[in-house]
């Protein structure tokens, strides 16, 4: 009777874990920078593309969770559109930075934001969690949190011989970036050395 009760107990904690993690992802968030003081909507999400085929995301959904574990839509899946090329980047902004930042595409709403201590999720268009990023003192992350971007500033995934590490933990895998370097479709792509 023991062995079973800790066999399930095991099974329950896979179960668990398994909701939590994010899927091993063709698509990762890259960079991810909040509003800053005096210009509350300058902000964008970066990402990329760690595969050698385009990804088309027709579908897929981009959402924020609160420190408190509110989810709403930064991009809904209605509005999700764009192509992702092959070890490039995709880059999504408030609407009213969109032209500034060479945006690619722009969140569904322009009420829509994202702060301190928020956790980024993307699905795919059946709804799996394809890749999710929580910072500063969020409640949802791979891991362990990201640290907490300051004013002005990004976290960023770390990159070591053109691969853009993913160690499904936040913090070890991003790191505070001083200026920020937003990269959309049309930006160099990221090529792994052994695919050069």
């Amino acid at each position: 009777m023991r062995k079973i009760f800790i066999l399930m107990t095991i099974c329950f904690a896979l179960i668990a874990f398994s909701q939590t993690s994010a899927v091993s992802s063709s698509v990762l968030i890259s960079e991810i920078k909040i509003g800053e003081e005096g210009a509350a909507d300058n902000e964008f999400i970066e990402l990329y593309n760690t595969t050698g085929a385009d990804i088309d995301l027709a579908g897929w959904n981009l959402k924020k969770k609160t420190q408190s574990g509110a989810e709403s839509n930064l991009v809904s899946s209605s509005k999700m559109a764009g192509v992702i090329p092959a070890y490039g980047y995709f880059l999504i902004s408030h609407p009213d930075f969109k032209e500034a930042l060479g945006a690619d595409l722009a969140y569904s709403g322009t009420s829509y934001y994202i702060s301190a201590n928020n956790t980024i999720i993307l699905y795919d268009a059946t709804g799996n969690v394809m890749d999710k990023t929580g910072y500063g003192e969020a409640n949802d992350f791979e891991g362990a949190v990201a640290p907490a971007p300051e004013n002005g500033k990004s976290i960023a995934r770390k990159i070591t011989n053109s691969l853009m590490q993913d160690m499904d933990n936040n913090s070890a895998d991003f790191e505070i970036k001083d200026v920020p370097d937003p990269q959309n479709i049309a930006s160099a792509k990221l090529v792994p050395s052994s695919n050069a």
